[in-house]
């Protein structure tokens, strides 16, 4: 019987699209990667290294919670409409939201241009003044295509609320290679500014493509704006709610920088390195995933089918839970060999590696909680329950900010990082305890038993690995630290993980199945 690679798919990973827009992922992580690498090779993990990873922050801030609100509310409002509005309406409703959600974003950008110094003073009090130099200027420089990357993201929402997912998600490869190209060819000549450079082209030639792709398929057209009457009473009740929430989940970045600013120099780098890798698996699971499953599950609700939303996360969740956990063991036993091979070289020390490495350790814990949040904060959004999620926010923000207080004097950069995934944990476990606590049928016990099922499965991996003595096997292998060794090192760690992670998985469902009454 021929293989049916689709089939497998569908049935042991995800739907198609979702596997077609990992792929993009996938594609657009080598760029990536490689731009980071070049970094790290040129600059290291001193002063023009720290200034871009907080100016890049700051001028990418409010762009991000603009466009997550619009996505998370404007997706399901329109959805709504369009049973309700003729066309001409509907598309002067977007043109409408369009407009109300660039205004905040030109004013900002607005505010960091004139008031730069002040608010860089704020950020990092304890910035060195020539890390402050330089955070002054790349803000300057970058802060116009920020204003760009909120339009490009509308821009994407605009094409995922029609069902054209990969257009849009092909987008970080454009974003990636140019980017890549402009460090790679000017960093001679222009230094640190070869980012910016890359970025500034990146975000315009991305909005053109975008709203291009919008204008050829006619998902907007220039109508005169238009607001349904009660329509904006109830978008803003929805999104000053939202925005809360996504600026609060945001604004801790912001505070993991203004701590790492007191440490040694070179913390906030070694910060934005561990998140270079962090940040692809949540790409990867979270974002890829949630682009597809969003517009599923505002259908679902507006239909009132709650007991196939239900499902419909629950099987999201188990195979997500079936990659990302052992996926995230894997990344926490061989952080050493990752950043060693990925950045160590040129101006990148290895203490920078040491400390990068540690940081990296400690942030790839809260992966799986990062990813399933994502899942989370979507129910909440296709219910349109945005006030649980304040308090909620709150709570991640209360906790991380104390933990780093705590253990930032005892484990430095690597005390962040663990404040950060209890945290995030903690935030997920409390947002399962509220949606339970609405009584609506959405039978999160049955969530929460397949999320037990897989930490319980990863943990006992974990101790096997450790109990063997598996580790210590590697750590002393004459091969370590040089760039072959560590990526043989690393192989050799991810094939004990598969085998011991999927033989106590086949041995987890013989038991449960032996369990079950026969028909």
């Amino acid at each position: 019987m021929a293989l049916d690679l689709k089939s497998l798919a569908r049935r042991y990973l995800f739907d198609t699209e979702v596997v077609r827009l990992m792929g993009l992922v996938v594609l657009v992580k080598p760029f990536g990667l490689a731009t980071q690498m070049l970094m790290a090779n040129f600059f290291g993990a001193g002063p023009r290294y720290d200034a871009y990873a907080l100016a890049f922050f700051m001028v990418t801030f409010f762009s991000a919670v603009i466009g997550n609100v619009f996505t998370a509310v404007v997706v399901p409002y329109t959805i709504k409409l369009r049973d309700r509005l003729p066309s001409p309406e509907l598309f002067g409703f977007q043109n409408m939201v369009l407009i109300l959600f660039l205004l905040p974003a030109v004013a900002y950008t607005l505010l960091l241009m004139l008031g730069t110094g002040t608010i860089v003073d704020v950020v990092g009090p304890g910035l060195p003044a020539e890390t402050k130099a330089y955070t002054v200027r790349m803000i300057r420089l970058m802060a116009l295509p920020g204003v760009m990357l909120l339009f490009g993201a509308m821009g994407k929402a605009v094409l995922n609320l029609n069902n054209r997912f990969r257009f849009a998600a092909g987008m970080p490869v454009l974003n990636a290679a140019i980017i890549l190209l402009a460090v790679a060819l000017f960093h001679g000549r222009l230094g640190i500014w070869s980012f910016a450079l890359g970025f500034g082209v990146s975000n315009a030639l991305q909005v053109v493509l975008l709203w291009g792709l919008v204008g050829v398929r006619r998902h907007a057209v220039p109508v005169a704006p238009f607001i349904p009457p009660g329509s904006l009473r109830k978008l803003w009740s929805l999104c000053w709610m939202l925005m809360m929430i996504h600026a609060i989940a945001l604004v801790y970045q912001f505070i993991d920088k203004m701590f790492a600013s007191s440490l040694e120099q070179g913390s906030i780098s070694s910060i934005a390195y561990a998140n270079t890798i962090l940040i692809f698996g949540v790409e990867l699971f979270a974002l890829t995933l949630v682009v597809v499953m969003f517009t599923r599950m505002a259908e679902l609700v507006s239909a009132g089918d709650l007991r196939g939303f239900s499902d419909y996360v629950l099987d999201k969740m188990e195979r997500v839970s079936r990659l990302v956990l052992p996926a995230t063991l894997l990344l926490f036993i061989s952080s050493g060999e990752i950043v060693r091979v990925v950045f160590m070289r040129g101006a990148f020390t290895p203490a920078d590696a040491e400390r990068t490495a540690g940081a990296l350790a400690m942030y790839v814990l809260g992966l799986p909680a990062y990813v399933l949040c994502q899942m989370t904060a979507r129910a909440f959004n296709s219910l349109q329950r945005m006030r649980e999620m304040i308090w909620l926010s709150l709570l991640y923000l209360v906790t991380n900010v104390g933990g780093n207080a705590l253990l930032i004097g005892p484990y430095q950069v690597k005390g962040l990082a663990i404040s950060s995934s209890v945290a995030v944990y903690l935030y997920l476990v409390m947002s399962l305890w509220v949606l339970h606590r609405y009584r609506i049928g959405l039978q999160v016990g049955r969530w929460t038993a397949v999320l037990l099922k897989y930490h319980l499965i990863v943990f006992g991996t974990y101790l096997i690995y450790e109990i063997s003595g598996f580790g210590d096997l590697m750590e002393v292998w004459d091969v370590r630290g040089r760039v072959l060794g560590d990526m043989l090192i690393a192989a050799c760690k991810a094939a004990y993980i598969f085998f011991v992670y999927g033989g106590l998985l086949l041995l987890w469902n013989v038991i449960v199945s032996g369990r079950k009454p026969a028909h």
